[in-house]
């Protein structure tokens, strides 16, 4: 199918994938032990380097998944079908996400991970000593990478259907690296206002947990739409 508009789609995208209890409790996270520091100057770089190497993670991850579809872009059709399944797949998932999420609340798939545990207390054994601020934001850093690639399948049907759609385009490199830094933009701009607000009023804003809820229903119902569209266009 041609003639996608590829900016709204980053925009709506990014802006679905980013309401997720995974993201959002790991900042949240991070700014809880980043407040302690009681300085604005060291909230801003701490939270600052947290987010930075969110985006830097999670767009390599992305950029991973279009050159595979890149690489599959010459068989005809394969990765339409891909794109079709995947969001059929990724819209079914999300719809019994958002059942759960109605039956139990919201709660982050990797929340009992030993790993993701572990990695926090580091984190927070870090900030004992508030002087090290170079410790400080080493030891977030590596929290931030970790927690973006193990929490990349909480839902990678959406980021790996968007690099799908960017693979079909057939834009060239610097297009590509251009509407993933929008979707980028996109999905952090919950966690921006979270830390934007945490350096103002020195304390942690968490969003109501009803949002990751509907946008689970918001995500699956967009992902069951374009996977129908694509695998109408293939047929």
């Amino acid at each position: 199918p041609a003639g996608k508009p590829l900016p709204a789609l980053a925009a709506v995208m990014g802006l679905l994938d980013g309401f997720n209890v995974c993201s959002l409790g790991a900042v949240v996270l991070v700014l809880g032990l980043v407040i302690a520091l009681r300085r604005r100057k060291k909230i801003a770089a701490v939270g600052g380097a947290f987010i930075a190497v969110t985006a830097v993670i999670y767009g390599i991850l992305i950029m991973l998944w279009y050159k595979l579809f890149a690489f599959l872009a010459p068989i005809a059709g394969v990765v339409e079908a891909l794109i079709g399944i995947l969001g059929v797949a990724g819209g079914i998932l999300f719809l019994r996400q958002f059942v759960r999420y109605r039956k139990y609340g919201p709660a982050c798939g990797f929340g009992n991970s030993r790993l993701i545990t572990r990695f926090s207390n580091k984190v927070a054994e870090a900030f004992r000593d508030r002087r090290a601020l170079a410790a400080i934001i080493g030891a977030v850093c590596l929290f931030a990478a970790l927690v973006a690639i193990v929490e990349f399948p909480c839902s990678a049907a959406v980021p790996v259907v968007f690099a799908g759609i960017l693979s079909d385009s057939g834009l060239p490199i610097v297009s590509i690296i251009g509407y993933i830094s929008l979707f980028m933009f996109f999905y952090l701009i919950d966690e921006l206002i979270v830390f934007a607000l945490a350096v103002w009023k020195m304390n942690v804003w968490m969003a109501s947990p009803k949002f990751a809820v509907w946008a689970a229903l918001a995500e699956g119902i967009f992902l069951l739409a374009l996977g129908v569209y694509y695998l109408l266009g293939v047929v």
